[in-house]
């Protein structure tokens, strides 16, 4: 029977038990009272009260759940699960482990939470302000950050999550009350935790000492770079290129860190997700000797690792190949590879000069931004060399109007350019807690498709694997338009973009869409992601 309060709820929770007649005032001081959490344990290892009638007494006296917390419970499930699905394990009892849940009837989290435990589970609703206020309790209690050594271990820590969760970058951003800590997985930002206030500063000052910035100013942005070895998800070391930079905000310096792993293999054309007719067609481009091919694409559409594996198809010991890029992300074998210094008086034009001194086979320019760039890489193209760049612009056709726009004359970009691949990166489903689907008709009809499409369609039901999203990891969807005669004479005459478009269509380009929606049939991504990538 459920214990009924009549007293204030400020009481400490030896008082709650002797007012509510639990126990005697003799027996509390026997069990000891020097802390709550001693009380607890000592409560519960005479099997003095039950779990259930403990739990309900700490919420009738607005007490915090800490108290609940046996530090053998916490070691049987792992920290970033329970951060996931917003768990506190409390006490295991009985052969019991006993958990609070934000969520106790996500039946997926359940199924995870019961394998992990390898014992009998008891879940109890908490909500979510007693979970974050227990995280930050915890965080504070557990970290002891009290000096340098351990700040920096905290900020080691939260670099070594990020790479086993596959982040591409840590966005540490301060509020009134905290420090946020997101992480960009897969393309989308996810909260992770929040440090509290008092050690923000401590945090961000340790990140920008390394990445050799001036840690008293916080007035103006700075970039900074940090080496380093963090260790995996395997336990491997892994080679770590971190990218810093600081921006002044409201309630402090915002900084995001790109990570950059410098052991890692470049992946293949095909492993980027080229369809066989798409991959086929771009082979044909990087077999050429001589002429320009353009990767285009908004900021995070996989252009540059579409760069990479091309190098990586052309790499032969009998080639000079040169790249100049801002920055260098991944250091390719047997490549010679530049890294542009504005400040130095290195930039993409006058650095493409100076590789054309360099007797090149094959250039890669990691991207054209202004008219003496394009000026310099057109002149390279029609004098003997293969080109690689990017630029950017919403499909492949109109980034010949941008190169236009720049001042490059229509009859050089029909001789030189070869073709343009236009990409996006789209989530993929996760193999791990995948399930046939049939997408919502009106996301279909805005696809132009019918609301009874056949294919292979399926969705994610969410898992500890992929964060509960449905998805893990990305993979491009492309349209390569090649630059026929028909299109070249096109080009020349200064055509619409939707005439050489629909020309395209006509000689075999299969268009962004169309390239997405055959993933989802496929069973490989879904209508949903599909609609945000190339829709919205």
């Amino acid at each position: 029977m459920r214990a009924t309060l009549t007293t204030t709820p400020r009481l400490t929770l030896g008082q709650g038990l002797v007012q509510s007649g639990l126990i005697s005032r003799q027996e509390l001081n026997l069990l000891g009272a020097n802390s709550e959490p001693a009380l607890v344990r000592n409560l519960l290892k005479r099997e003095r009260i039950d779990f259930d009638l403990l739990m309900s007494l700490v919420n009738d006296l607005d007490l915090q759940l800490g108290i609940l917390v046996q530090a053998e419970a916490m070691e049987l499930l792992p920290a970033r699960f329970r951060e996931q699905n917003q768990i506190i394990p409390f006490f295991r009892s009985r052969n019991e482990l006993h958990v609070g849940m934000v969520k106790p009837d996500d039946l997926h989290a359940l199924d995870d939470l019961q394998r992990l435990a390898v014992c009998p589970v008891r879940t109890y609703p908490i909500s979510a302000a007693q979970y974050q206020q227990w995280w930050r309790d915890h965080t504070t209690v557990t970290a002891q950050l009290d000096d340098e050594q351990t700040i920096s271990q905290l900020v080691d820590a939260i670099l070594q999550q990020a790479l086993r969760d596959r982040a591409s970058d840590v966005h540490l951003e301060p509020t009134k009350t905290d420090l946020i800590v997101r992480f960009r997985i897969d393309g989308l930002l996810r909260q992770v935790s929040a440090i509290p206030e008092s050690l923000k500063g401590l945090i961000l000052s340790r990140i920008k000492i390394m990445g050799n910035l001036d840690i008293g100013e916080r007035r103006i942005p700075q970039d900074g770079r940090r080496a380093m070895v963090v260790g995996d998800a395997t336990g491997k070391d892994v080679e770590l290129d971190l990218r810093i930079s600081t921006l002044p905000t409201l309630h402090g310096e915002k900084i995001v860190i790109r990570l950059l792993p410098q052991s890692q293999e470049p992946i293949t054309l095909k492993q980027l997700g080229f369809d066989p007719g798409a991959l086929e067609r771009y082979a044909g481009f990087v077999e050429r000797a001589q002429g320009l091919i353009l990767i285009t694409g908004p900021t995070g559409s996989g252009k540059t690792s579409t760069l990479y594996a091309s190098l990586m198809q052309v790499q032969d010991p009998t080639l000079n190949i040169v790249t100049i890029e801002d920055p260098i992300e991944y250091q390719l074998a047997g490549i010679n590879q530049v890294q542009v210094h504005p400040k130095a008086g290195l930039t993409f034009a006058n650095g493409l000069r100076s590789i054309l001194r360099q007797d090149p086979d094959v250039i890669m320019v990691g991207e054209i931004r202004d008219a003496e760039t394009a000026s310099t890489v057109f002149q390279s193209a029609l004098t003997g060399h293969l080109v690689l760049s990017t630029i950017h612009t919403n499909d492949s056709v109109s980034a010949v109007t941008r190169l236009i726009d720049m001042g490059i004359e229509p009859y050089l970009i029909a001789s030189a350019t070869i073709g343009v691949v236009a990409q996006r990166l789209v989530r993929l489903i996760c193999l791990e807690c995948k399930m046939p689907d049939r997408p919502d008709a009106a996301l279909l009809m805005q696809l132009g498709l019918q609301p009874d499409e056949p294919g292979d369609f399926a969705r994610g039901q969410g898992c500890a694997h992929c964060f509960q999203t449905g998805y893990r990891g990305r993979e491009a969807i492309v349209e390569v338009l090649l630059i026929t005669p028909t299109i070249r004479d096109m080009i020349h005459d200064r055509s619409p973009d939707p005439d050489i478009r629909r020309l395209a269509l006509k000689e075999g380009m299969v268009g962004l869409t169309d390239a997405g929606i055959n993933k989802a049939k496929a069973g490989r991504t879904t209508i949903e992601e599909l609609v945000r990538v190339v829709l919205l």
